[in-house]
């Protein structure tokens, strides 16, 4: 990982995909769990219910006040929605703007939504480790 995402002993959760949503869920449900949160790709296009857990729930603030730190990437192709064959989505790269807009206003400090150019869904999660 970057060192600017995760210094020394602090702890981060990394997700992809879904597991990038159940990243958000430890979040919401443990908050002091991690320091630190990476993820590539969440697909709240596939459960927007998650925005409104994020924007409701009283356990991000308990995340803010330890200032916990989220990064968020997507694929550059991700772009072109399911007209690029490894794309699952259409609204990918909008969920993930509205998922950084939510944590913003929750006053999480949220690093991206960064591009990693040349990857669509399914080729991102090999440059997010990398």
């Amino acid at each position: 990982l970057r060192p600017d995402v995760c210094i020394g002993s602090r702890r981060c959760l990394l997700g992809a995909s879904y597991s990038a949503v159940v990243a958000l869920q430890v979040l919401l449900a443990r908050p002091l769990a991690f320091q630190n949160f990476v993820l590539g790709s969440p697909s709240v296009c596939f459960d927007p219910q998650i925005l409104h857990e994020v924007r409701d729930s009283e356990n991000v603030g308990i995340a803010q006040a330890a200032h916990t730190g989220v990064a968020i990437f997507l694929g550059s192709k991700e772009r072109e929605g399911t007209a690029s064959p490894g794309n699952v989505h259409d609204r990918m790269a909008e969920g993930c703007e509205q998922l950084r807009v939510v944590l913003v206003n929750r006053g999480i400090h949220v690093d991206g939504v960064h591009e990693l150019p040349g990857e669509d869904h399914s080729t991102m999660k090999l440059g997010l480790v990398s």
